[in-house]
């Protein structure tokens, strides 16, 4: 049908691209800067690539990009996190044999960047919890006080549940202000509900695809990725970012987070992901083949069916959901009720994200990783990094 190269390959994501994509009969190519990515050792991966980590060196990056497609004769090029945006912004670059369903740079950091993004949902009526510059609350000390608690402070660009901080007191949001102001950090007000994550597809201002699912459980607590979802109906979530794409003529993948009220069922954006994310195993346990239907659009064909009804499903992220149980049983006070409870509240699931019998080497290979990391961190050595720093204007 076609050969994909797919960028990430440490990740659980590209894992689950390229078993979408070699299901349908495309030959996956998976990269990545670390040489023991989970999907190198991936039955459905027809071959591995290396390239220069693009959070070192972006301009290297796009060489090697340029290199490998040439090199493996690939029709559809499928940029899985943050280097999402450098492709983007070097997409004159790339070989025009090779195809994209990607929106333009500009647009990409306008949702990424959650300064941008308030400004927008705020023009067109989208809702979002109250939400205050840290420089704001370092220039204007009073404010602090006036503030209703709790706070989120959250960096402007980026960051996961790692760089986000629930905050009580005046005291430590100032605190907080005076040490992240510089980096456009953001206060947001927390707000009460069920976490509900849309996903969707876009062709040229068209919606094609549409995921909805509810986090159960996430990992870091209560602001990492889910670890545990369940397919969810939520209009208004869906109709707040359908707004944000529509009006910007969206094309590719993009994904939203909102907070939404147990009460008034109102949704409250919370963030945006342009690019794929972390819980795409979960729509393609529900039949929602959005790899495949983005693999197609960037070969422009349109010749594809996207289910109008699909079963609801629960599905797991296991190395999340061990990470979360382990770090929640260190912190128990109780630690035998809290494993009572733990097995007592144990869900069935339709699919992990990570793990396969069928194709139990990456899950191993993660897991090695994970090992490693965790005992160069106890001996102080170094780890890589691959998320973006600084800001993107």
């Amino acid at each position: 049908m076609g050969r994909a190269l797919v960028t990430s390959a440490r990740t659980r994501v590209a894992y689950n691209i390229c078993k979408s994509l070699a299901r349908r009969g495309v030959e996956v190519v998976v990269a990545d800067a670390q040489p023991h990515a989970m999907s190198f050792h991936s039955r459905h991966a027809v071959g591995t690539a290396r390239y220069v980590s693009p959070f070192v060196d972006e301009h290297r990056f796009i060489d090697d990009l340029v290199r490998l497609v040439e090199q493996e004769r690939i029709d559809v090029l499928v940029p899985v996190l943050e280097e999402t945006y450098m492709v983007a912004r070097h997409r004159d670059r790339l070989p025009s044999r090779v195809g994209l369903c990607l929106a333009g740079y500009r647009a990409l950091v306008e949702l990424h960047d959650k300064e941008s993004l308030r400004t927008l949902a705020n023009r067109l009526g989208v809702p979002m919890p109250e939400t205050v510059p840290l420089a704001a609350v370092l220039a204007s000390p009073g404010m602090a006080e006036e503030m209703a608690y709790p706070q989120v402070v959250k960096p402007r660009q980026g960051g996961g549940g790692w760089a986000v901080e629930e905050v009580t007191t005046p005291d430590r949001l100032r605190a907080l202000a005076r040490e992240r102001a510089a980096s456009g950090g953001l206060a947001q007000r927390k707000l009460d509900g069920d976490t509900v994550c849309v996903a969707m597809l876009y062709d040229a201002g068209k919606m094609v695809a549409c995921d909805t699912y509810r986090v159960i459980e996430a990992y870091p607590w209560p602001y990492g990725q889910g670890t545990l979802r369940e397919s969810f109906s939520c209009p208004a979530a869906e109709q707040g970012l359908r707004t944000l794409l529509d009006a910007m003529a969206w094309t590719g993948v993009c994904e939203a987070d909102f907070i939404v009220e147990p009460d008034s069922g109102r949704a409250f954006l919370i963030d945006v992901n342009p690019r794929f994310w972390g819980s795409l195993a979960h729509s393609l346990t529900r039949g929602m083949d959005f790899p495949y239907y983005y693999y197609k659009l960037a070969r422009n064909e349109r010749d594809f069916g996207v289910p109008e009804s699909a079963p609801g499903v629960v599905t797991r992220w296991l190395g999340g959901d061990v990470m979360r149980l382990g770090a929640q049983f260190v912190n128990a006070r109780d630690k035998v009720a809290f494993l009572v409870n733990a097995l007592r509240g144990h869900r069935r699931v339709a699919a992990y994200d990570d793990f396969d019998l069928s194709d139990p080497l990456p899950m191993l290979a993660w897991c090695c990783g994970q090992a490693t990391k965790a005992v160069r961190r106890a001996w102080g050595m170094p780890t890589p990094g691959e998320g973006l720093c600084g800001q993107w204007e």
